[in-house]
């Protein structure tokens, strides 16, 4: 924490810096609502292939014993 504190104290001093640390907030929520958004269609997208996949491996092996 403490080793913020020269860097906090030199934002203060630059003009805009409030403006430019909003910038870089509405970035990093931006990013993170990606991220979520990306991870939840892979979660999706896995709970409906694995079971297709595990069909088309039934079939194979109903083919292969007969």
């Amino acid at each position: 924490m403490y080793r913020l504190l020269p860097i906090l104290f030199m934002m203060a001093v630059v003009p805009d810096s409030e403006k430019k640390l909003e910038t870089l907030s509405a970035f990093i929520g931006a990013t993170s609502d990606s991220v979520t958004s990306i991870k939840s269609g892979m979660d999706n997208f896995h709970s409906v292939l694995l079971p297709l996949m595990m069909a088309q491996e039934g079939k194979k092996a109903g083919e292969n014993s007969d």
